[in-house]
């Protein structure tokens, strides 16, 4: 039996547990960066570093225990938080390309919930 690695959700597995990686080693980050000192006022690092931790994890348990709810469910979180990002980004006070970018992320997570009973 051939084994499919879903590349978009490894992908996700790697972005968010790099954000988990940053939020929890540079503990100023949200105070020193003004793009997304947003992100301090609705919670404080330590919180959104285990929120990005935990998605992490769904996502690698999705995708290890094979089930499509969980892999939706993962995906569907993904979505949620990086619409959250995008959206923290398009309310700063310094205009950046983040928004975009993780807007593009979210909408990549939308579109491969709808693919992930293709694959099974």
């Amino acid at each position: 039996m051939r084994s499919k690695v879903p590349c978009i959700e490894l992908f996700y597995v790697m972005i968010t547990g790099w954000w988990a990686v940053i939020l929890y080693a540079n503990q100023d980050l949200f105070r020193s960066v003004p793009e997304i000192y947003l992100f301090y006022t609705i919670a404080d690092q330590g919180a959104w570093g285990s929120l990005f931790a935990f998605v992490a994890c769904c996502l690698v348990l999705g995708m290890t225990s094979g089930k499509a709810f969980m892999r939706r469910l993962a995906l569907f979180m993904c979505a949620v938080l990086y619409g959250i990002v995008s959206a923290g980004f398009m309310m700063a006070d310094v205009p950046n390309t983040g928004s975009g970018v993780y807007f593009a992320i979210a909408v990549l997570a939308l579109w491969r919930i709808r693919e992930v009973k293709a694959d099974e």
